[in-house]
């Protein structure tokens, strides 16, 4: 069964307590633990996952990377938010996947892509997904500290770390 999973990636920061004083703090180290987070889960749940931040005030055409195996990364381009780039994505790829799952707070977004494949969740449903994927993750499958120093954000393209590290919601 063919799935996906298309996340704006602000929305989750800002439904959670912990991501947005990291978003206080500094706005890369937000996505990173974000985009750290969500490359867990997608590898457990072997799924495709796009998590996309909105980037429309650079001007620049989008940009993808592809963190893993499961996970890229989308950044809009110019005058384009996450939430448009997930409407046409599910518009232009419907007929592909199974499922696509829809993680937005935006719901009037929501409401114009569903159907009976298209499942919308709401951040707060999908941040309880990333902590049992992590709980499960740490106690089954890492023999490292949870509080280590890796982070997926260093293995992202120099270009892409600067314009996250720049685009400011």
């Amino acid at each position: 069964m063919k799935t996906i999973t298309l996340i704006d990636g602000y929305n989750i920061i800002h439904s959670s307590r912990f991501l947005k004083k990291l978003l206080k703090e500094d706005v890369r180290k937000a996505q990173e633990e974000l985009i750290r987070l969500v490359d867990s889960y997608s590898f457990l749940k072997k799924q495709k996952t796009f998590l996309v931040f909105d980037a429309y005030r650079n001007s620049f055409l989008n940009k993808e990377e592809k963190v893993s195996s499961y996970l890229r990364v989308i950044l809009t381009g110019e005058k384009e938010t996450a939430d448009s780039y997930i409407e046409r994505f599910v518009s232009q790829n419907r007929s592909y996947y199974d499922y696509i799952y829809v993680v937005t707070s935006d719901y009037v977004e929501g409401m114009t892509v569903m159907d009976e494949r298209v499942i919308l969740l709401s951040p707060r449903i999908f941040l309880k997904r990333l902590q049992t994927s992590k709980h499960n993750l740490e106690n089954n499958y890492l023999s490292i500290s949870p509080n280590s120093s890796l982070k997926f954000f260093h293995y992202l393209k120099k270009r892409v770390k600067e314009e996250l590290k720049n685009n400011e919601r």
